[in-house]
């Protein structure tokens, strides 16, 4: 009696999400949209565990290029010094705003104008102080910040061919992604508009882009880059 052919059981939305998510990751470390190599490395780890044995493979092979984009910022001039000057306004500004919380509280709260009262509410020089030490704290981290994103922008442009060799690693490792999201879909009979995924490019073959905006800074100022929703074929 021949063996009954064994019926092949598609993967769980749950399992083809991951995809879209680690599509996206890539994508966006391509663009110079830097985040932790670490979360990139625990995406990848996760995939592994879900059955994509080929996901660690993929890893090893772009794991080198993926650090020295993400590590670039640091190798520009003043740029390490500028982002440590960022976290120290940081928390001079959070410091200075619990002071400010308390000034006001001990202005205002009966219950500690009796202790507080006379040393800080009553004190107008001193509540000038705690104003002033939070607008610098604030705004002193987003105008370096500021600059820090323009000498970033810069040296992006001008250094496109150093690493033209690690973006064009990123950018083979999303499309290999791409092109087994499309054969899952398509072995699990899925509905691809259920599996959309943001990008910031649209040169991948396979894909569909189902809609485009252009990202606003401070929700005024138009950006010089598009942001793609996109499908697989």
């Amino acid at each position: 009696m021949p063996a009954k052919k064994k019926e092949f059981v598609g993967r769980s939305d749950e399992q083809i999400l991951p995809l879209t998510d680690v599509i996206s990751s890539l994508d966006s470390i391509r663009a110079y949209r830097r985040r932790s190599s670490r979360d990139i490395d625990e995406k990848f780890r996760k995939l592994g565990g879900m059955g994509y044995p080929e996901a660690r493979k993929i890893w090893n092979q772009v794991e080198d290029d993926i650090d020295r984009i993400v590590d670039m910022p640091m190798q520009i001039p003043a740029v390490p010094s500028m982002i440590r000057l960022t976290y120290m306004l940081r928390l001079m500004g959070r410091m200075f705003l619990i002071l400010l919380v308390v000034v006001i509280a001990a202005r205002f709260v009966k219950a500690w104008q009796s202790s507080l009262g006379e040393l800080l509410g009553d004190n107008m020089w001193f509540l000038i102080f705690v104003v002033v030490g939070s607008l610098v704290g604030i705004n002193g981290e987003m105008v370096v910040d500021f600059m820090i994103r323009r000498k970033i922008i810069k040296y992006e442009k001008s250094s496109e061919e150093k690493y033209r060799k690690n973006v064009d690693a990123v950018k083979k490792a999303t499309q290999g992604l791409i092109d087994r999201l499309a054969k899952e879909l398509e072995r699990s009979q899925k509905d691809r508009a259920d599996f959309s995924f943001q990008l910031f490019f649209d040169d991948y073959d396979g894909i569909e882009v189902v809609s485009s905006k252009t990202p606003r800074s401070l929700f005024v100022f138009k950006r010089d880059f598009k942001v793609f929703k996109a499908v697989v074929k």
